[in-house]
C-alpha cells in the first residue's frame, strides 16, 4: 500500500469512527425499525426537545401506543 493511500485510510478510518456520526448511524438503524411499526397502532416520534429546569434536553425516540409510551435513548459504541 502506497503511503498516501495508508494516510488517507488511517484519516477516513478516524472520521467513520467519530462518536457523532455513530450515535447519528444508531439513531438512523432506530428509525427505520421503528417505521416498520403499523401506523394505525403507535405514534412514532424522533429527536424531541423538551425543557427542563437544567434547560433543553434531547430524546431520541418516543413511542406511543395502546401498550404504554415508550422512551428510546439510542447508544452507538
Amino acid at each position: 500500500m502506497s503511503f498516501w493511500k495508508s494516510i488517507f485510510t488511517g484519516l477516513l478510518a478516524d472520521i467513520t469512527r467519530a462518536p457523532t456520526l455513530r450515535g447519528r448511524e444508531g439513531e438512523l438503524i432506530i428509525n427505520r425499525k421503528l417505521s416498520s411499526l403499523p401506523r394505525a397502532q403507535y405514534a412514532v416520534y424522533e429527536n424531541l426537545l423538551m425543557p427542563s429546569s437544567r434547560g433543553d434536553t434531547q430524546i431520541d425516540h418516543v413511542v406511543f401506543s395502546r401498550f404504554g409510551i415508550f422512551v428510546i435513548e439510542t447508544k452507538n459504541y
